[in-house]
């Protein structure tokens, strides 16, 4: 089966709860039981600051909700697996993942809508047909929708969609 994850957070990578745990534990677990496993999520400055990685694809186009976005593609193989980074420093380069020292960012909700989109243009982009995405948190909430509106004539709307809230206080 091929299966794609959708998430903010690897352990390894970026971590600030049990989230970036699972994003480590269940791919490496699919992936030892023979599944298809490939990651999508935000190239953040921390990431940044530790791996210069290859942009695969530069200017990317995401039309959504009347805008026009542009980002990059990064890649590297982690534990044998492809991980793709959505690149959009006005989106990800900040001093921390969902905040800064002191509050949330005010703009989260536009930030990782644009991820959720952007995910689903990745996807287009390096010609991956999942037969599952899963999605992690309220940070790739929108993707399972964008599948059945603006997405709904494209081979990615066949795939199902598994969505998974790690707490749901967040």
């Amino acid at each position: 089966m091929n299966i794609v994850f959708a998430i903010s957070e690897v352990e390894e990578l970026v971590k600030t709860g049990g989230l970036a745990d699972v994003g480590k534990a269940l791919p490496l677990a699919l992936d030892t039981l023979g599944e298809s496993i490939t990651i999508v999520m935000p190239y953040y400055q921390v990431l940044a600051e530790q791996l210069n990685l290859p942009t695969v694809t530069e200017q990317q186009t995401l039309f959504t909700e009347g805008q026009v976005y542009h980002f990059d593609i990064r890649y590297m193989q982690w534990h044998g697996i492809p991980i793709y980074f959505v690149d959009s420093p006005e989106y990800f380069m900040r001093d921390g993942l969902y905040a800064n020292a002191f509050e949330a960012y005010e703009d989260n909700g536009e930030r990782f809508s644009f991820f959720s989109g952007a995910v689903l243009q990745t996807l287009k982009a390096i010609d991956k047909k999942p037969d599952i995405i899963h999605c992690h948190d309220w940070t790739t909430g929108l993707i399972p929708v964008y599948l059945n509106t603006t997405d709904a004539k494209s081979p990615l709307s066949r795939a199902a969609t598994v969505f998974t809230i790690h707490n749901l206080q967040h």
